[in-house]
């Protein structure tokens, strides 16, 4: 992470490939955002679609947004290219196909100041759109919110994953401290939370 005193506390990691027929939502969700101090690193990994023409289109009117070629390489190289690039003490995550609500960043990084022993934490989820949500997928989002406090988020924890990655935000100094992403054939949000665990 590169140390810069005008450097925003929040560093949205965005990767995105062909994600254009959701991603006009994701963005109109963090330009919602009520805390605004922010900056998104949009990692276009090598959509066919005009996903990158939407990026570059956003980058063009919001300075908060740099656009980055991840050439395709996948989802965790998108990542760590994003992560060396972003500047905020906080790391939050994104997908192309999310949508936040308005205080999801001003709640997280409240809760971030006031308890600094935390190292990630998520926010409740819903999947959408309703009517073709599975049984299963209800199930998930319930036993994912149901874990509101550390103690129950550490409960959870070789269970699955109880911080749903696109809703996390974590400390940068935390993430880069035990490696960042990787790619051991698994999924990279488990493996990067258990081992901030």
């Amino acid at each position: 992470m590169r140390s810069d005193p005008a450097a925003p506390p929040v560093s949205v990691l965005l990767p995105v490939r062909d994600g254009a027929a959701t991603l006009p939502e994701a963005i109109a969700s963090l330009e919602a955002q009520s805390f605004t101090d922010f900056e998104v690193l949009a990692v276009d990994d090598g959509s066919t679609d005009a996903s990158r023409d939407i990026l570059e289109s956003w980058a063009a009117r919001d300075r908060r947004v740099r656009v980055l070629n991840a050439g395709g390489r996948g989802l965790v190289p998108a990542l760590e290219l994003a992560r060396a690039e972003a500047r905020g003490a906080f790391l939050a995550r994104m997908d192309a196909d999310d949508v936040a609500l308005p205080r999801r960043f001003e709640a997280q990084v409240a809760e971030l100041r006031m308890h600094r022993e935390l190292a990630a934490l998520g926010t409740r989820v819903a999947y959408f759109p309703a009517p073709v949500v599975r049984a299963g997928a209800k199930r998930y989002a319930a036993w994912l919110n149901a874990a509101v406090s550390p103690d129950q988020v550490e409960r959870e924890l070789f269970v699955e994953c109880p911080i749903a990655h696109p809703a996390a935000m974590f400390r940068a100094a935390a993430v880069a401290a035990v490696g960042g992403y990787r790619d051991r054939g698994w999924p990279e949000d488990y493996d990067l939370v258990l081992r901030l665990w």
